[in-house]
């Protein structure tokens, strides 16, 4: 007989346990007693109905089932035993010599049978051991597959996270859009991401996450700090507690936690350095966490520079813009202040438009922008008195407008504002002739917040009065439906008289 049988995975306590069945209480106790002796905790029952009772509560590695019992037979606690675990292997004993019994039991599942008349213990713990054999096969199967499931869920999360980071316009949103992803990679209880600025110290420049009150500012001194290491080494660390680590930092890397782990990956492309850190999880955190982490590090770094640079952009592109209404200002003095009046009504207008932010930011751009051709209009246009010729010249401008912004991509959105804005709801406008919604949403909203401006800041010598806004806001209404686009007429008119206490004049 073989030696005592150790379980193939010693995690797995139910391999030991084995159920036998038989009616019979002298080959009941026969086989437990072999089975027994073999190393295997054994659970005996002569009543199928209290076998298969006992599946509610019990998992077993392999069951022995009298093939003919009263009551139920072995199939039927054989079925019994596959729904409850369907892991669990059963072999039946059988006291019909013919094979019809035994192939029918095969055919139902059952791993394996042994013959009661030509009974071999020897051979019916070998059995045992092969159905405990396949068992664990299949338990291993098992666990792969839902190691590999589980592999391909994450990655689907994080190209899916991922895509959403690198398409992200804002740092604080993204660094939010970080976290969010790293936690639901690994799990972790704590997450937190930290971006530095190397030199004689390093400073702790930006700071997203968990537990972050104090940290961001601090200067760490060389060799200080875990995730600094991380930063620094371009390879992950990895430990059980941070704390026993000799260059563990309070200051940089305490993310305190009831569970074990911590683990700490680069974030490093081009102008961007840090870490993105994860602590707290049950079973602590393993290979594929970190490679996962640094697959979601290597994303978030790389749009973390992106809208670096965008925001450096768009800080050039804000100057610059207040730069050409400053000489627009100068060259057609008696529209002073007109171009920001209109950029300020039209952001009242996109409050209720319900645009994105962006396309808020680039109608406010484009009202600020909209007369910008005129900066190459002569000056005889801008200050003589009103002519035919001056008039055609004037039409000019927001073809001069798109001409001048065109060349820098930046502007790009701002162009069929800035192009059509003087066009009319009723295809009657200039340049294009555009009409109704063929008019470009920007230039339509610019269009009314221009009017109203115009009639109620008339410039000193036009010979024209200004009008008082209610006036202004009248003949609007009634240029609703012609001139104008009739829902932009609406919401101004709305939102005018119930905000125009905090417009700047």
């Amino acid at each position: 007989m073989d030696g005592i049988w150790e379980p193939l995975d010693a995690a797995d306590a139910a391999a030991r346990r084995v159920l036998v069945v038989d009616d019979e209480p002298g080959m009941l106790g026969v086989v437990a007693e072999l089975l027994g002796d073999a190393g295997y905790e054994v659970r005996a029952e002569t009543d199928p109905r209290v076998a298969v009772e006992a599946l509610a509560e019990t998992e077993f590695g392999a069951a022995v089932v009298d093939l003919v019992m009263p009551g139920l037979t072995g199939l039927d606690v054989a079925a019994a035993v596959q729904k409850a675990w369907p892991l669990t292997q059963v072999i039946v004993l059988t006291g019909h010599e013919g094979v019809d019994s035994a192939v029918a039991a095969l055919q139902r599942g059952v791993f394996d049978y042994v013959r009661k008349g030509a009974f071999d213990g020897a051979q019916l713990v070998k059995v045992v051991r092969a159905a405990q054999e396949r068992r664990s096969l299949l338990r291993s199967n098992q666990e792969l597959l839902d190691r590999v499931l589980e592999s391909n869920e994450l990655l689907r999360v994080l190209v899916e996270r991922g895509t959403g980071i690198a398409r992200a316009e804002h740092a604080d949103r993204l660094l939010e859009m970080v976290v969010d992803a790293a936690r639901r990679l690994t799990g972790a209880e704590r997450v937190r991401v930290q971006l530095f600025r190397p030199g004689r110290e390093v400073l702790i420049e930006e700071v997203a996450g968990d537990a972050t009150e104090g940290v961001r500012g601090v200067r760490l001194t060389p060799g200080e700090g875990l995730a600094t290491l991380a930063a620094e080494s371009d390879e992950g660390v990895c430990v059980e507690a941070a704390e026993a680590h000799p260059r563990y930092s309070r200051r940089c890397d305490a993310l305190p936690s009831a569970k074990p782990g911590w683990l700490a990956v680069p974030l490093h492309h081009a102008s961007i350095q840090g870490a993105l850190i994860v602590a707290g999880r049950r079973d602590g955190f393993h290979a594929q966490h970190q490679l996962l982490l640094r697959g979601l590090a290597r994303i978030a770094a790389v749009a973390l520079d992106r809208t670096r640079a965008l925001e450096q952009a768009d800080n050039f592109f804000t100057h610059v813009s207040a730069l050409l209404v400053s000489i627009l200002d100068r060259v057609d003095q008696s529209g002073r202040g007109h171009s920001r009046r209109v950029a300020a009504l039209s952001d009242m207008v996109s409050r209720r438009l319900g645009m994105s932010d962006d396309e808020r930011r680039d109608l406010h751009f484009g009202a600020l922008l909209h007369d910008i051709g005129k900066i190459h209009l002569p000056p005889e246009v801008l200050d003589g008195p009103p002519s035919e010729e001056s008039e055609r010249v004037m039409r000019e401008h927001p073809r001069l407008g798109l001409e001048l912004l065109r060349p820098i991509t930046r502007f790009e959105r701002l162009l069929s504002t800035v192009h059509g804005h003087h066009e009319r709801w009723d295809g009657t406008g200039y340049p294009l002739g555009l009409a109704g919604e063929e008019i470009p949403r920007g230039a339509r909203v610019v269009a009314v917040a221009n009017a109203f401006d115009g009639m109620t800041h008339q410039p000193a010598g036009s010979g024209e009065p200004s009008l008082a806004p209610e006036q202004a806001l009248e003949r609007l209404q009634e240029a609703a439906g012609t001139a104008f686009d009739p829902l932009i007429v609406r919401l101004f008119m709305a939102e005018y008289r119930q905000h125009r206490h905090v417009l700047v004049d």
